[in-house]
């Protein structure tokens, strides 16, 4: 007699609440990602995007300060910025914010219906809701959102692949794309280096196997996606700016992404924990058999850029959920996780709470004009702070925090910058910018050093506020907001 909980092939049709608990985290992702939006980097987007528009070429140098005036820069994202300002201008906030979720609502769903039919819908759903909710610090309206998306992508390609060998191509013009909407795109590389790995490690250390054709299809695929990323206008120099992306220390002081992850707050690291502890069930059903070496290694891959700096969390979360789920369908899965009543439990719980974010949301619509629906994704100044600058005359150098940078050169392109979220121009500058930002000694002769006789400052910079209100060369000139 057949074993009951033998596990379905993994092409078999999903049940009806088994799509419903799919729907789920779908919306459930929809919601999360609308609830989450009080980012700034889409400033800087709109305004290299139309910088592009305007000029119809990419930028070479920096363009939008005068403390890095005439440095060479360039625009990685540049077609993820374009796309950017050709939204904003169409649609402007309620259009970005709400395509931004419906990205991670398909994220979401593709991968859980990928699980659904590996592992069963109740856990697979479960699974990718505690990802979101882990990666909550990455669901800001920025084009990093792009980078789990193509990880994802490139990840189930693989997979793919290595189940029926098919489809391995398709990595080719997604490298291409990847290259030029973001400056993540060597990511592809990497990936697809573990399943290389994976094809010419000896078999004993591997649950693949490969025959030589299939490893020549994928050395010449690696090759074909290596050139691919340097379809760009930039070429080869894209990967010298991946290269450089976590490699300063200084950026620990201005930038909070690139803290390593053991600076993550206490319940974002437990949640991590429990992700992870979650993998262990799977393996320790597959044993003795080997798990599938290329996830194995590209997880591995993650984990190391994840513990180098917090902005690659969620590359690594997504990317343990792929082998989570692959691994559970090379088993025989419980007859639990194939259970109705385990999609319809899952499929309650995530509804429930998308209702409660989506409520909070419509709420702040009905309630409040100041942080009405979207509007909290538009910058920590009000727009009346930059109409008073203009109305008092303020030109010249002025002093503008990381934070509310962007925000100018999108709003104010008439003034130079100090500093932006862009980071990337602002490398030799980091010292004095946090120098004069904490008003630590010698805040003031950086001012002068840098010819400085305004600054615009966001509540949070209390300390150098205080610095300035008591001396007697600073007068407020402005005061807007809370």
């Amino acid at each position: 007699m057949a074993a009951e909980s033998s596990a379905p092939p993994a092409g078999r049709r999903l049940t009806a609440p088994e799509r419903t608990a799919v729907a789920a985290a779908s919306l459930f992702a929809f919601a999360l990602a609308l609830f989450r939006n009080d980012d700034l980097d889409w400033h800087w987007y709109v305004a290299v995007g139309r910088w592009i528009v305007e000029h119809r070429a990419v930028p070479h140098v920096e363009e939008f300060s005068f403390t890095a005036a005439g440095q060479p820069h360039r625009a990685e994202h540049w077609l993820g910025e374009v796309a950017f300002f050709l939204l904003f201008r169409l649609g402007g906030i309620p259009l970005l914010v709400t395509l931004k979720a419906l990205l991670f609502a398909a994220l979401t769903g593709t991968v859980t219906w990928w699980g659904a039919r590996r592992a069963g819908a109740g856990p697979a759903a479960m699974l990718t809701a505690l990802v979101m909710v882990a990666s909550w610090d990455h669901l800001g309206l920025r084009l990093h959102a792009i980078t789990p998306v193509f990880t994802v992508a490139t990840l189930l390609i693989l997979d793919r692949w290595r189940r029926r060998r098919r489809g391995l191509a398709w990595l080719v013009p997604l490298a291409a794309l990847w290259a030029n909407l973001h400056g993540s795109a060597p990511l592809i590389v990497v990936l697809a280096g573990a399943q290389g790995l994976a094809c010419f490690l000896p078999r004993l250390l591997s649950g693949d196997r490969f025959d030589t054709r299939a490893k020549r299809d994928l050395s010449l695929t690696l090759l074909a996606v290596a050139a691919a990323t340097l379809v760009n206008p930039y070429g080869w120099r894209l990967w010298q700016d991946a290269a450089q992306h976590t490699l300063s220390g200084q950026h620990h002081a201005v930038v909070r992404e690139f803290l390593p992850l053991s600076a993550l707050p206490a319940w974002q690291l437990f949640t991590l924990a429990g992700i992870c502890a979650i993998t262990l069930v799977p393996l320790v059903r597959t044993a003795p058999q080997a798990p599938p070496l290329g996830l194995l290694v590209s997880v591995i891959s993650l984990a190391v850029l994840a513990i180098s700096a917090q902005r690659h969390v969620p590359l690594f979360l997504w990317g343990l959920t792929i082998f989570i789920l692959a691994v559970s369908a090379d088993t025989t899965p419980r007859r639990l996780e194939h259970s109705p009543r385990t999609a319809l439990a899952a499929a309650t719980l995530l509804a429930v709470a998308s209702v409660l974010l989506l409520t909070d949301r419509v709420y702040l619509l009905l309630q409040s004009n100041r942080r009405a629906g979207w509007s909290n994704a538009t910058g920590v100044l009000p727009e009346q702070t930059l109409d008073a600058m203009r109305v008092l005359g303020i030109s010249g150098p002025l002093f503008t925090t990381y934070e509310n940078g962007a925000l100018v050169i999108h709003r104010a392109p008439e003034h130079r910058v100090f500093i932006d979220n862009r980071y990337r121009p602002y490398i030799s500058l980091l010292e004095d910018y946090a120098t004069v930002a904490h008003a630590a000694p010698g805040w003031e002769q950086v001012l002068d050093r840098w010819e400085i006789n305004a600054l615009l400052l966001d509540p949070p910079r209390l300390s150098l506020i205080a610095a300035l209100h008591g001396s007697p060369r600073w007068a407020l000139a402005v005061l807007t907001g809370d």
